[in-house]
């Protein structure tokens, strides 16, 4: 057989392809070329076998304005690769993926294709069946997830595969995982904020520009710290319940709660841990008619509590003022008792007057201001 340097096919004396070698300088020929022209001479499509490093080998495909399809057996596109798209005015490079289940209806290269990757919209899209976006990455660094009735999730896994960060559209809400799976930290979908759980405590750190810590939140701590570079400036809460103030010459237990109470209930008021002086108040009243005649009724009580710790016995109530209807309670009334170790007011029912049952109480407060020591959370 005859070497031949170069086999050409003309048409009308026009070249359209030409069979040559692939001569690469340095180091000369490293393969064969199939060059398809246009009918202007341009190369439109050129096939080149090997390369300038022998050791790779290998070779290029090489199309001009002019797209790369592939089909499936039944002669379908599945792949579309292009320089642009004319009907578009579009100058950069795009890939065009599609799947068996796209939508099949006219439009722009790529609208309703699974994947659509365009340079010259520095954009990758993902469509779903319905040919409407799912998930897009836009040009200016935007991840958009979602939409085209999918709800859009972004799911963040550690080294080991388990997921540690869950960004939910259809649940509206941000979740941070501890490796067990547990959740340490929410913000759900009322705008609430959840922080601490699976076996951790939260805190909120507030910095300023340099990043040094100015507002702290702590869970564990129960505190509530502002400060400055060096030294706290207010603290509010603790186990002891305190409030510090910087300038104040110590620091103050300032607490007072009040809340609204029935008969036959108890409430745990402090703890007979810590020196303590305490005024308690409870008001409590009814009034009805029942068959013709009208009952009322009415009870104050006011003691001073103290706290004693480690004595045998650790706390003292001293009445200092009572004003009770007859019969408004059953029993002695109201009355501190000791439950482990907290102070209890154990509230008795309301003594029955008439025929109205229930024996109920119309309004009743309990009220407890610490002179010093804290409160429990009654």
């Amino acid at each position: 057989m005859s070497d031949f340097a170069e086999v050409t096919i003309l048409q009308e004396g026009k070249e359209l392809i030409s069979l040559k070698a692939n001569v690469e300088v340095p180091p000369g020929i490293v393969g064969g070329s199939i060059i398809c022209r246009d009918q202007f001479g341009n190369a439109a499509v050129a096939i080149h076998g090997g390369n300038d490093n022998p050791a790779v080998g290998g070779g290029r495909l090489g199309l001009l304005n002019g797209p790369l399809f592939l089909f499936n057996p039944t002669g379908s596109f599945r792949v579309t690769i292009a320089a642009g798209d004319e009907l578009e005015n579009e100058d950069g490079g795009l890939i065009v993926l599609d799947a068996a289940d796209d939508l099949q209806e006219p439009g722009p290269l790529g609208s309703h294709s699974a994947i659509f990757i365009s340079a010259a919209k520095r954009s990758i899209v993902i469509h779903g069946p319905s040919g409407n976006a799912t998930a897009e990455l836009g040009p200016n660094g935007n991840l958009r997830l979602g939409g085209g009735e999918t709800a859009g999730s972004l799911i963040l896994r550690d080294s080991s595969g388990k997921e540690r960060i869950k960004l939910q559209a259809g649940e509206s809400n941000l979740k941070i995982l501890a490796p067990d799976g547990k959740v340490i930290a929410e913000l759900g979908t009322n705008g609430d904020l959840a922080l601490g759980g699976g076996g951790k405590d939260g805190d909120l750190h507030l910095r300023s520009g340099s990043g040094s810590p100015r507002i702290i939140l702590g869970a564990d701590e129960m505190q509530f710290v502002i400060k400055n570079d060096t030294e706290d400036l207010v603290v509010i809460g603790g186990s002891a319940g305190e409030i510090f103030i910087k300038g104040n010459l110590r620091r103050q237990r300032i607490t007072e709660r009040s809340r609204k109470i029935d008969q036959d209930q108890t409430h745990d008021l402090f703890t007979v841990k810590q020196h303590g002086s305490y005024i308690v108040e409870l008001s409590a009243g009814y009034s009805f008619a029942d068959g013709g005649n009208s009952y009322i009724g009415f009870s104050y009580h006011r003691w001073k509590v103290f706290t004693l710790p480690d004595v045998p016995k650790p706390f003292t109530s001293i009445p200092l003022e009572a004003q009770v209807t007859s019969n408004f309670w059953e029993g002695v009334g109201p009355e501190f008792i000791q439950s482990g170790a907290n102070v209890r007011l154990k509230i008795p029912k309301r003594a029955a007057v008439g025929f109205k049952v229930p024996n109920n109480i119309d309004d009743g407060t309990l009220s407890v201001r610490a002179l010093y020591g804290s409160l429990l959370n009654f």
